[in-house]
């Protein structure tokens, strides 16, 4: 198998551990910033109470007028539940990036064990997308074949990665947007084109992960009998399940178009 096919595997679980770390970093700088907005306001709270009480400003008509201290401190919690509720989105992430990786670390544990029993390419159909698994056995078919519309219906991105596919694909010319129509029918071109020496694959486990999605390890074979294990992420969606692709692989394709006048030269 050509390394450009095993690039495929870029689609899978391995790539979140990077984002594991990032992720954790940024909870540590967020508490960091909690705890120092909560030692302002401690420190702020022992200053006023040290502070002699103020004498109450009477308006005209005799009332007291509200205090502009408590009106700062309303201001200051309101920032601090902000913060707060900033820091419990985070954790949840980071709880999921986790146990993404976890899964990602149990697959390649299991695969170990397994027996090599290949499908071979001949073998491989278009299986559609009513489970994780056929609908794998149907991206590798159409790449494999070149049915570049097949496979471009079975793709679907990360939200960060579907950011970066529509800027890349705004900035490709009138033509070319308008004979591919989608960031994912170009990729999939990209993809389909790199799919060459793979002689067989075999799904080695299956794990589910977070929000639905699950994560499939995959065993596949080139011409030469080598083989190679990839993890990859498909998710549900109302048209059955869907492969999912990373910044890493929209980074990767857009980088090899720069300066290309099309994706089909």
């Amino acid at each position: 198998m050509s390394k450009a096919t095993f690039g495929l595997g870029c689609v899978g679980l391995i790539a979140v551990a990077a984002g594991f770390f990032m992720q954790h970093r940024g909870i540590l700088s967020l508490r960091r910033e909690v705890a120092m907005l909560r030692n302002e306001l401690r420190l702020a709270g022992a200053e006023r109470a040290a502070r002699p009480a103020p004498r109450p400003i009477v308006a005209a008509d005799g009332a007291a007028a509200p205090s502009r201290a408590s009106d700062g401190e309303r201001e200051d919690l309101a920032r601090l539940r902000e913060e707060i509720a900033a820091l419990r989105k985070s954790t949840t992430a980071l709880a999921e990036l986790a146990q993404t990786a976890q899964a990602a670390q149990a697959l390649a544990k299991s695969s170990t064990s397994v027996a090599t029993k290949l499908a071979p390419v001949s073998e491989w159909k278009n299986a559609g997308r009513g489970t994780p698994a056929a609908s794998t056995e149907t991206v590798l078919w159409a790449a494999v074949g070149g049915d570049v519309e097949t496979l471009a219906n079975t793709l679907t991105f990360t939200d960060s990665a579907r950011l970066k596919a529509d800027a890349w694909f705004a900035g490709l010319s009138d033509n070319t947007r308008q004979q591919y129509g989608s960031p994912e029918k170009v990729l999939a071109l990209m993809i389909a084109r790199e799919a060459e020496g793979v002689s067989g694959m075999q799904v080695l486990g299956q794990k589910e992960i977070g929000q639905g999605d699950v994560g499939l390890r995959l065993r596949f074979a080139n011409a030469d009998g080598k083989t190679k294990d990839q993890n990859f992420l498909l998710r549900p969606g109302a048209d059955g399940w869907r492969m999912v692709l990373p910044d890493s692989v929209v980074e990767k394709y857009a980088g090899q178009l720069s300066g290309a006048k099309r994706p089909g030269n």
